[in-house]
């Protein structure tokens, strides 16, 4: 088992440390965001990005820098975080459940979905739930979905109208 979470731990470091190599396709300003010497650099920002839980975020980088007094502000942290696109997660998370998770119908195309996948493994982390990684790669491929081949424009979904309660109240 621990030779499971070393290996998925692995890959998670790997896919962080390939998205830290281009950073410059994830900023809001390419050639001028993250080319200075900080203490948080892009590695270091998705690094504290991906191990914060529910505590304040001076609580959060205290813990991250091993309570170090040299660990960088609040605002620095929110600086930093102001010159990353979303996309940079999206990515990362991709990349990383594509490659952790097998896939057992390979003669459709699949599609997970990263709502939900990023909901479990948050939870996980957190450990509010007592689940061990196999567990929760069965639950994310619970909510892989399939994708029509040759579909040409985005599904139609129409949401739903809310429903008033007010005849309740009369």
């Amino acid at each position: 088992m621990s030779n499971y979470i070393n290996q998925v731990s692995d890959s998670l470091k790997n896919h962080i440390s390939e998205l830290a190599n281009n950073p410059c396709l994830f900023l809001r300003n390419p050639n001028v965001d993250f080319s200075r010497k900080r203490k948080i650099d892009f590695k270091t920002f998705i690094g504290i990005m991906m191990n914060s839980g529910g505590a304040t975020m001076s609580k959060e980088l205290l813990d991250f820098f091993d309570f170090n007094k040299n660990t960088p502000s609040v605002s620095a942290f929110t600086q930093q975080r102001s010159k990353v696109l979303p996309e940079a997660f999206e990515y990362l998370f991709k990349s990383f459940t594509d490659d952790n998770l097998p896939m057992k119908n390979n003669d459709k195309t699949k599609q997970v979905n990263f709502t939900i996948a990023i909901y479990i493994c948050r939870e996980y982390l957190r450990n509010k739930r007592n689940l061990s990684p196999p567990n929760v790669i069965n639950l994310i491929e619970k909510h892989v979905l399939p994708v029509r081949p040759g579909r040409k424009g985005p599904r139609k979904v129409k949401p739903q109208a809310s429903v008033s309660f007010l005849y309740r109240v009369a």
